[in-house]
């Protein structure tokens, strides 16, 4: 598994404009080839990260659209692909008549592609060629002149060097195609990089930081305010870099796409660009890394703001190919610091201080990652959710286990404890509290209900429904014997209290799909606001209750195998326990092996 890394680059002011929109247009006769040729060359094209203009709303007979030929000056390259009814299409005709305008003014190229026809008869109008001709001059006898610019663009522009079909592979036409354009140098692709003025150090930093060459993951962040080349910076590079690599995808403002098509539309749109287009592309998160995790990607996803954009699109490095690079620009600083991802970082031994700005943190096997320093500053510093996911750390809880839930109690009651310290009104922003996942199998003593088995019966003592309590503490080992199957979304554990449905995570996952190897530890802390918030219809009945029975179930069709909850314990956490005391948690019976303390 290759090894991953994140890294950020803030950017002074700059702006700047591509000249090409596109880097090359399509022309084709669709009832020969869009089913066929023109098919397989625009997913070759696109998988290479070439932005490729292709009609896909030709109607014959109708005029050919400002529009259509827009997009043909906007491109670098245009490809024609002659075939047997091609001239016979008024529309591709005027296209071409087009290209070669966009030719003759320079700065454009044609590439003609010869399908299944002699080029001599498309050079000089002969065979199905001059039947498509005598036809026009019968309808057109009027406009000849039209005719004539026709015939002269399809005698000029099958001259120009190009493909001949005709006894070859179609798969080898279309790999030299390609060829041709990637091979054309960068900076005829755009004026991008001339009109970075000032930039050349910025762009020099950033292509250290994207190290290409090196086999890691690497995403890197460029952040910085509105307007001051951040999407600009990241275009050049793209261009710069991009053949460098199997599959390339541009995603261009994808706060603006989100937000009007929806996350789905993203994910395809990004598939389609890296694979070529691809059928059912519906299967989402799991699909992009089932078809991705082999593949080395070159991925920018340019002006993000929301961090579900993130984890929808690009998840986790282990999504990606060894080599693959993932570009994030963003005027969101919190975007880049609040969440880390390191799964699989085999390399791993020591885990410094996490920013205060921390929110996620997933080391999922992170199987050397033996230390790891966490300090309250952590959990203080903000209101929201704070989630930790340690799967798989063995080492981590050999070395350090007491530590870890030590820092993980002391982070339940910190959560807690946060509440109080605001005014009644503002109790609402403490929302989703805090989760961690940790190997191990027993319960600290700390939660003064336990279990065998996955229920847990709590006899409230009168009052208990006051102004003190904060909120509902709760710890489950649990055994998931095998791989999360495509499971993405919560932690996958239900909680019934009193036999109405309860999550207590029904907010953010702690992991994507992944091998959970042996005995696991869940704890989990949801404030009182967050609570009443969810559960509307029966907080209200709470203050009658004398006894709580809470049920953890794993959902159906969560994993391939049966999940099974072994222990489980809960704590109604009030104001006083909100001063942390490291005296009173039996940290050492935690870990098997360690003592006889709480339920094993």
């Amino acid at each position: 598994m290759a090894s991953s890394s994140t890294s950020s680059l803030t950017l002074p002011s700059s702006s700047s404009t591509h000249r090409w929109k596109y880097d090359a247009f399509l022309s084709f006769r669709g009832e020969d080839t869009r089913k066929n040729f023109t098919t397989h060359l625009h997913a070759a094209l696109c998988q290479k990260g070439i932005n490729t203009f292709k009609d896909n709303l030709l109607l014959r007979g109708e005029k050919i659209s400002a529009g259509l030929l827009q997009a043909i000056e906007e491109s670098r390259f245009s490809i024609i692909i002659f075939s047997e009814n091609y001239a016979s299409s008024s529309w591709c005709l005027d296209e071409l008549t087009k290209i070669l305008e966009c030719v003759e003014e320079g700065g454009h190229t044609a590439l003609p592609v010869f399908y299944n026809v002699d080029p001599s008869h498309v050079r000089k109008q002969k065979g199905c060629f001059a039947d498509a001709f005598a036809e026009h001059e019968q309808v057109y006898r009027e406009k000849m002149e039209k005719v004539v610019k026709w015939r002269k663009a399809l005698t000029e522009v099958a001259t120009i060097s190009g493909w001949d079909s005709r006894d070859r592979d179609e798969s080898e036409v279309i790999e030299e195609i390609v060829t041709r354009i990637l091979n054309e140098p960068i900076d005829a692709f755009s004026s991008n990089v001339d009109a970075l003025v000032g930039m050349d150090s910025r762009m020099e930093d950033l292509l250290s930081l994207l190290c290409i060459g090196s086999n890691d993951v690497r995403f890197v962040g460029i952040w910085g305010m509105a307007g001051i080349g951040k999407t600009t910076i990241a275009e050049a590079i793209y261009d710069r870099i991009y053949t460098k690599f199997d599959g390339c995808c541009f995603l261009k403002d994808v706060r603006e796409d989100s937000q009007r098509h929806g996350l789905t539309y993203l994910q395809e749109t990004l598939l389609s660009r890296v694979l070529g287009g691809i059928n059912n592309l519906n299967r989402g998160i799991n699909f992009i890394k089932a078809r991705l995790h082999s593949k080395k990607v070159l991925i920018v996803l340019d002006n993000v703001v929301h961090r579900q954009e993130l984890e929808a699109l690009v998840g986790s490095h282990d999504w990606f190919g060894p080599g693959s690079r993932i570009i994030i620009t963003t005027r969101e600083k919190r975007l880049l610091i609040e969440s880390l991802t390191l799964e699989h970082c085999k390399s791993l031994r020591s885990l410094p201080e996490l920013p205060s700005s921390i929110e996620y943190l997933n080391a999922h096997s992170c199987t050397s990652l033996e230390t790891l320093s966490c300090s309250s500053s952590t959990y203080t510093s903000k209101l929201g959710d704070l989630r930790f996911n340690f799967t798989n750390c063995f080492r981590l809880g050999e070395n350090q286990g007491s530590d870890i839930v030590e820092t993980i109690l002391e982070g339940t009651q910190l959560a807690s404890s946060m509440a109080k310290l605001l005014e009644p009104d503002e109790r609402g922003l403490l929302q989703h509290g805090y989760q961690a996942l940790v190997p191990g199998s027993r319960i600290p003593k700390w939660f003064t209900h336990q279990s065998v088995g996955s229920k847990v019966i709590v006899e409230l003592p009168p009052h208990w429904y006051n102004t003190k309590w904060m909120g509902l503490a709760a710890c489950v080992v649990f055994n998931f014997k095998g791989a999360v199957d495509g499971y993405r979304g919560t932690f996958p554990l239900a909680c019934f209290l009193n036999g109405r449905y309860a999550t207590l995570s029904d907010h953010n996952s702690l992991w994507t799909s992944s091998i959970i190897e042996s005995d696991h530890t869940w704890f989990a802390y949801i404030s009182r606001a967050e609570l009443e918030a969810r559960y509307p219809p029966w907080t209200g009945e709470l203050s009658d209750y004398m006894l709580a029975s809470f049920l953890f179930l794993v959902p159906e069709g969560a994993v391939t195998s049966h999940g099974e909850v072994k222990k489980c314990g809960v704590r109604l956490v009030y104001e006083e326990d909100g001063k942390y005391d490291g005296c009173s948690f039996p940290f050492s019976t935690m870990w098997p092996g360690d003592g006889d303390g709480g339920v094993f």
